[in-house]
C-alpha cells in the first residue's frame, strides 16, 4: 500500500505490498513472491554461491560460501534447465 504494511488473504502468499485488486478474486492465484527470481545461473565456468537440498516438502536454498553485500547470487538451475536461449547454446 506504499506505507510497507503487507496483505494476506486465505491461500494467497503474504506478499509486500500487494493491491486489493490482485489479493481476491481470479487472479489471486497468479499473485506469487517472486524472491527466487532474484537467484541467477552464472555463464559457463561461472561461480555457484547458492545451493539447493530437497529436504521432504521443502526445498532449501543456501550459500555454499560466504557471499559479500551486493555480490550477485549464482544457483546452477540443473542439466535438464533449456539454455539453447542463452545464445551460446547447451
Amino acid at each position: 500500500d506504499g506505507e510497507g504494511r503487507l496483505y494476506e488473504a486465505p491461500g494467497v502468499p503474504l506478499i509486500e505490498g500487494m493491491p486489493e485488486s490482485l489479493r481476491t478474486g481470479a487472479m489471486a492465484n497468479w499473485c506469487t513472491p517472486t524472491t527466487l527470481a532474484l537467484l541467477n545461473e552464472p555463464g559457463p565456468g561461472g561461480d555457484v554461491n547458492v545451493g539447493v537440498a530437497v529436504e521432504g516438502a521443502d526445498v532449501v536454498f543456501s550459500a555454499e560460501r560466504d557471499v559479500r553485500r551486493g555480490e550477485e547470487l549464482y544457483l546452477d538451475y540443473g542439466q535438464d534447465y533449456d539454455r539453447s536461449g542463452y545464445g551460446g547454446g547447451a
